[in-house]
């Protein structure tokens, strides 16, 4: 199995959180927990409507929750964690309020929205993000009005808008 390359400026706290999620040590969940809550409540208030918001933050942090190892196992560490995690959290909102909408129009038995599979992942985008130069990923991004949801929604995740 290969090593993801290693950011040599990567805070120790991000490591230390990644390495506890994939070991499974208590506490790293209520770690992951606290430092997602506050991103996710930006997210979904900017996002979706008042109603909504609680209910969105409190789905889109149990999704997160339960794919954590596979989060944690696919952040290659060229990028900080919290990129990494406003990314797909913002992947998760984006999906989840479409879903709320379509539930409001068509009913209840509405599926989840199948994964992007032509879409960067969450990683590539967090990597553009953090100025690590990737030409095809801006350029998705630049034309994908999609991609270009999650990217604001990442920053405002972030703090940056």
């Amino acid at each position: 199995m290969a090593v993801a390359p290693r950011n040599p400026k990567l805070d120790p706290a991000d490591e230390a959180l990644a390495d506890g999620i994939l070991a499974d040590e208590q506490g790293a969940q209520d770690a992951l927990t606290q430092r997602l809550r506050p991103m996710l409540e930006r997210l979904c208030a900017r996002l979706a409507d008042p109603d909504d918001a609680d209910d969105l933050v409190a789905l889109v942090l149990y999704q997160i929750l339960q794919a954590e190892a596979r989060l944690m196992s696919a952040w290659d560490r060229r990028s900080p964690l919290d990129v990494y995690l406003a990314v797909a959290s913002a992947r998760s909102c984006v999906e989840e309020h479409r879903r709320f909408q379509i539930i409001r129009a068509v009913g209840v038995d509405t599926p989840r929205p199948e994964a992007d599979t032509d879409h960067p992942c969450e990683a590539d985008l967090a990597r553009w993000l953090s100025s690590c130069a990737d030409p095809a990923v801006a350029a998705h991004a630049e034309r994908c009005r999609r991609c270009a949801r999650r990217v604001a929604l990442a920053r405002c995740a972030l703090g940056e808008e």
